[in-house]
């Protein structure tokens, strides 16, 4: 995550918010999705392998969403900037409380390989919904400067 953090604030500027964090959403449920074929491997080898490169990719997704999103924050709403992060930091802990909980209650009536595949299915609107976000003028106005 730190890695592609790093990439991610150059990237931001020369292809948009909206777009990063649409691929970055996109990549999250795809990766999400494809863990529930870990419980079809027969090596345990193949299945840690399998997580791990997962976890990588879960991590390079995390990092481009939170980058763009940090970011359009910060040079979007630059009267309320406060506001805006202490909204977003609001939802990410409700998300991290409740989503063990809503995940076990998943996994107690779908399975493991569903659960990721549920989950998975409904991270990827997210990526859709994502291209339509509007950038404020203020970023339109920086990025054509930059061109």
């Amino acid at each position: 995550m730190v890695f592609v953090s790093l990439l991610a604030g150059s990237i931001v500027d020369k292809v948009g918010h909206a777009r990063l964090m649409s691929f970055g959403a996109l990549l999250m449920a795809l990766s999400i999705a494809a863990f529930s074929s870990a419980i079809y491997l027969d090596s345990n080898l193949a299945i840690i392998l399998l997580a791990i490169i997962l976890r990588i990719l879960q991590g390079a997704a995390a990092a481009l969403i939170n980058t763009a999103a940090y970011s359009f924050a910060a040079q979007g709403y630059t009267d309320q900037v406060e506001k805006v992060i202490s909204i977003m930091e609001s939802v990410v802990g409700v998300g991290c409380a409740a989503g063990p909980v809503l995940g076990s209650v998943v996994y107690e009536f779908l399975g493991f390989a569903w659960t990721f595949l549920l989950f998975g299915i409904l991270m990827a609107p997210t990526s859709a919904l994502l291209c339509f976000l509007g950038e404020p003028l203020k970023i339109k106005a920086r990025r054509e400067a930059l061109q």
